[in-house]
């Protein structure tokens, strides 16, 4: 399982943090905290893909 910060997840993904965050109000991502207050995700938590 691989956790990223919310801006390393839209880096990786070629997208936006607001992307990123439209995601998770959808429901598409969690939302997950870190420590010291970042927004997080994991790779385990992500649909496969295929």
């Amino acid at each position: 399982m691989t956790t990223y910060r919310i801006d390393d997840l839209a880096r990786a993904a070629e997208t936006s943090v607001r992307n990123v965050r439209a995601f998770q109000e959808r429901g598409v991502l969690p939302r997950l905290g870190c420590k010291g207050g970042r927004a997080c995700t994991t790779t385990r938590t992500w649909p496969a893909s295929g």
